[in-house]
């Protein structure tokens, strides 16, 4: 019995969750000046961090 509702809730939130088209949270100029920040950063990207201000916004 437990199984069968758990399958049950299972299945309905992936219906609710495929069933939504999911909108960017950026722009598409944010997410290229963001890409762009490749050629900054230099070869070493792989193991760099980048470190913004809280708040920053685009």
């Amino acid at each position: 019995m437990i199984a069968i509702l758990i399958i049950s809730f299972t299945f309905i939130s992936v219906l609710a969750v495929t069933g939504n088209r999911k909108t960017p949270v950026i722009s598409e100029n944010a997410y290229l000046e963001l890409k762009s920040l490749n050629q900054i950063i230099g070869a070493d990207s792989n193991n760099s961090i980048v470190i913004a201000r809280h708040g920053l916004e685009w």
